[in-house]
């Protein structure tokens, strides 16, 4: 599948989606417009987890966010990374078109996650502020050199190399980041969006930002939650 009907499909799946457009296909949206804090970009995967998340962090904090490639669009393609590589790479532009943000947090759920960091490294190529990436349900292997949190649940034991090869996937995660703190939650595989868990999810990513060494090039207010 070309590149142009990946994003087409894309512009129909995520049409009904909440959130304001923020490039011509509809497919990074917006919510928490007013919100002061450095943006969130995050990769999720169905519809309702961007609302449930966003209502979770609070008004004051912005979150930018697209769709993964999981179902419906790429579930066995042989190509299959190349179209992520596509997407993030369409995503790391869309955002750097953007005006007034700097110290981006990225993160993404499960397969989201190979979109995300993507964009996350695309991003710094291009100069663009990203301050740390936060994964739930995914094995990091791509490299960003930033600060990540790593969320899997004890109940998902499928989704957590560190239950699978706990050496292994330290050394990965030491590879990948440039420090990591490792938090486990009381949840399955299909319950890190449920009403009851995500407000959890949210205080453990508030928590960790508000861990990281302040941004000097973040400004009081981004100028894309303007409009």
């Amino acid at each position: 599948m070309d590149f142009q009907r990946i994003l087409t499909a894309q512009s129909k799946l995520m049409a009904s989606w909440a959130g304001v457009p923020l490039d011509a296909h509809g497919v990074l949206r917006r919510l928490n417009c007013g919100g002061r804090q450095p943006p969130v970009f995050w990769i999720f995967n169905v519809a309702d987890e961007p609302s449930r998340l966003a209502e979770a962090l609070g008004p004051d904090q912005p979150v930018l966010f697209g769709r993964s490639l999981h179902i419906l669009i790429a579930p066995g393609d042989p190509d299959r990374e190349r179209m992520i590589a596509e997407m993030a790479a369409y995503y790391a532009g869309a955002l750097a078109a953007l005006p007034g943000w700097s110290g981006l947090r990225v993160g993404a759920t499960c397969q989201g996650s190979g979109v995300a960091l993507r964009a996350a490294r695309a991003l710094m190529t291009m100069g663009r502020g990203v301050s740390s990436v936060s994964l739930i349900a995914a094995r990091p292997r791509i490299r960003t050199d930033l600060p990540a949190l790593l969320i899997h649940g004890s109940r998902d034991p499928d989704h957590d190399p560190f239950r699978q090869d706990p050496v292994g996937a330290g050394i990965m995660a030491r590879h990948c980041f440039r420090s990591f703190r490792r938090a486990v939650v009381d949840m399955a595989h299909r319950e890190y969006s449920d009403e009851a868990n995500v407000a959890i999810l949210a205080d453990l990513l508030q928590e960790f930002w508000a861990a990281l060494p302040p941004d000097p090039r973040a400004t009081a207010r981004s100028t894309i939650l303007e409009s």
